[in-house]
């Protein structure tokens, strides 16, 4: 995984977590995996949620944001290890659903070159 984050922020692209979990957890594993100095804290919307969690409403948060303005949403890719692909249509993202087995590198390299 870090090479992929490595490759992608190298490509002048920006990586952000949405996740339904404790932000200061998810920061923590960031770190120890040696993630967190690719993540944008612009890009990064984390919160715990009791019951549903609305990850797409999350991803459009993001979108919204000024510095993330001019990025067509489009020019986005949700990857998750659950199933989004009709929330990620809803908000006009690109969705890959991730699992153990996946070459996140592949994945990567084929999307943004």
């Amino acid at each position: 995984m870090n090479d992929a984050f490595k490759y992608v922020q190298g490509t002048g692209n920006v990586i952000g977590i949405v996740s339904d979990n404790r932000k200061n957890m998810v920061i923590s594993a960031l770190r120890l995996f040696g993630l967190r100095k690719f993540v944008n804290l612009h890009a990064f919307n984390v919160k715990l949620w009791e019951g549903y969690c609305p990850k797409h409403k999350m991803v459009a948060d993001i979108l919204q944001k000024a510095e993330f303005k001019e990025i067509g949403p489009e020019s986005v890719y949700w990857f998750d290890d659950k199933e989004y692909s009709k929330e990620a249509l809803s908000i006009g993202v690109n969705f890959i659903k991730v699992g153990l087995k996946t070459n996140v590198m592949k994945v990567v390299k084929e999307l943004v070159g």
